[in-house]
This record gives C-alpha cells, structure tokens and sequence, in this order.
C-alpha cells in the first residue's frame, strides 16, 4: 500500500485531499518519502504542531533509507544545532547520492542541495569529521 501514492510534490497539496494521518500512517509503515514529508511538515508546522525534535526523527528514518531530501535537511538539522561532525556525516551521505545521479536528475535538484559539497568541505575546514558522528 506504501507504493501506491506518489508523495514527491505533496507539500503543494491541500490536507484535504492527503490527509496528515494517512502521510504519518505511511511514514510509520516505513514510506520513506511519506517519512521525510512528514519531517517537514514538523519542521515548518504545517498540518502539526512545529517540533524539530519529531522533525529530526522522521528525517533520519527517511536518511537512513536513502532519501537525499531527508539527508540534506538533517545535515542542517546537526549543522543548526552546532554538531558539526554529525552534520558532516549526513551532508557526505547526500553527495553520495548526488554522485549517483544523471546531469538531467542533477539540474533538477533544488539550489540548496546542490550546495552539499561546498557545506561538507567548510565543514572539514574547521575541523569536523563524519568518523566522529553521532548516529542514533
């Protein structure tokens, strides 16, 4: 049943029409992209209460499965909250996919992501090391 709805431009879709339990009921069967929009909706508080606790949390199970979106934010999420090593281990973890990706899918990416190489290497400059992460 996961398979079966495209969550990849849900954001712009009014709650009515994708109710924000079917994305959470999505997201805990394991959806990846249901997980990571579900993260962002606890990071902006759209359709829930703003929490950047369940934020991170969704966005890690999403990261863990892959999901460049959900790996981006949470680098930003341990860059925000000055844990630079961990942050770094995720931005490193985006730039893998990124690798893997054809010029088209790349010209595709939002102008942020794109930034994931850039971010990485400051972070190396000033000493961090995804070695040292930590991973939950």
């Amino acid at each position: 049943m996961a398979n079966i709805l495209d969550f990849t431009d849900m954001r712009n879709l009014d709650d009515e029409i994708k109710p924000i339990d079917l994305l959470h009921k999505l997201a805990e069967q394991g959806n990846a992209e249901a997980q990571e929009n579900l993260a962002f909706r606890y990071s902006v508080g759209s359709s829930v209460p703003r929490s950047e606790e369940q934020a991170v949390y969704w966005y890690r199970k999403a990261a863990k499965q892959g999901n460049l979106e959900a790996q981006f934010n949470l680098a930003n999420s341990y860059a925000d909250d000055k844990d630079g090593n961990t942050a770094l281990y995720w931005f490193e973890k985006a730039l893998e996919n990124i690798e893997k990706m054809s010029e088209i899918e790349y010209e595709n990416l939002p102008e942020d992501i794109k930034l994931s190489k850039e971010i990485a290497d400051d972070l190396k400059s000033e000493g961090y090391s995804a070695s040292l992460a930590k991973l939950d």
